[in-house]
């Protein structure tokens, strides 16, 4: 994952993001089933039958647009101002909520 980020972006990927990788990697192989029955481990950890959303799943280094600060706090800013900036998908937090 961090070989193909560092391909498709030569200027942002770093070699230091490898454990955002490892925890990404991580969180792909507890919700992708398992070959043997079809079992979703994380769903045998929490003893569930309803799969995991896999919808909210990113690739590891897509590029995201985030919303500019001002806009996040209900401000308004002008016509021409830039409302959003770009950046790398690193996997999701696990401080936000859910």
């Amino acid at each position: 994952m961090i070989m193909h980020a560092m391909h498709q972006w030569k200027d942002a990927a770093a070699e230091q993001l490898w454990p955002h990788a490892i925890l990404l990697a991580n969180k792909f192989i507890n919700l992708t089933p398992r070959s043997k029955d079809g079992t979703v481990p994380l769903s045998i950890f929490s003893n569930s039958n309803q799969p995991p959303g896999l919808e909210t799943l990113n690739p590891f280094g897509c590029p995201v647009y985030i919303l500019e600060n001002a806009l996040q706090q209900g401000n308004r800013i002008g016509k021409r101002g830039n409302r959003s900036r770009i950046g790398m998908y690193l996997g999701p937090l696990p401080t936000h909520a859910r």
